[in-house]
């Protein structure tokens, strides 16, 4: 299989309109992929890091010129899960500038160490990152809808805070995953690449 970096220049080469002529791309930030689901926001209990799902994907940043314009999402091995395996989406979006501004707020602001995932909460059309590691469980939102209690994109809250305001805010109707559908397997935990210390790029 060839490397992620490879999977993704060929991709973006097929979509022209994601790389004007002669600028290059490259891959930055490589981090796991976790959901919070409606029915884990409503009826969960405990933390956040019980309620979540490790979605078996990652997501990967790629810069155009420089900007952070393209995202990648790339799914694991089914029999060697731990690293990104197969390129399964490129996606010219917003979500890839906004997720870039967070990154470098927590690279500038949070100095402790830990595991950095983009958390997605698909009811909310929220994205994120979901810092953990010893005595941290914290969450920084990039993108999506006002939440109760003034919480705004690019500000640390404790994952209580967060789950707590999520729940407090409406979901966006006719989004969403259904109770019903299966969740996707969950992964074994291991180190993920990405902000406050943990970035690294996909050589």
């Amino acid at each position: 299989m060839k490397s992620i970096s490879s999977q993704i220049a060929e991709r973006v080469s097929y979509e022209s309109d994601l790389l004007p002529p002669g600028a290059p791309a490259g891959l930055g930030e490589s981090l796991r992929v976790a959901m919070l689901t409606e029915d884990q926001i409503r009826s969960g209990t405990g933390p956040l890091a019980s309620r979540v799902t490790e979605t078996g994907q990652w997501h990967h940043q790629v810069y155009v010129g420089g900007v952070a314009a393209v995202f990648a999402r790339s799914v694991e091995e089914p029999g060697a899960p731990g690293e990104p395996y197969k390129v399964v989406e490129v996606a010219d979006a917003e979500v890839a500038g906004e997720l870039h501004k967070t990154i470098a707020w927590v690279d500038a602001n949070v100095s402790v160490e830990a595991e950095a995932e983009v958390l997605v909460a698909p009811s909310h059309l929220l994205t994120g990152l979901w810092l953990k590691g010893k005595g941290v469980d914290a969450v920084v939102i990039s993108s999506g809808p006002a939440l109760s209690g003034g919480i705004k994109p690019n500000q640390l809250i404790s994952g209580e805070q967060f789950l707590d305001a999520l729940a407090r805010t409406p979901a966006i109707v006719g989004l969403g995953l259904p109770v019903e559908i299966s969740e996707p397997h969950r992964a074994p935990s291991s180190d993920s690449r990405g902000a406050s210390g943990a970035a690294e790029s996909e050589s």
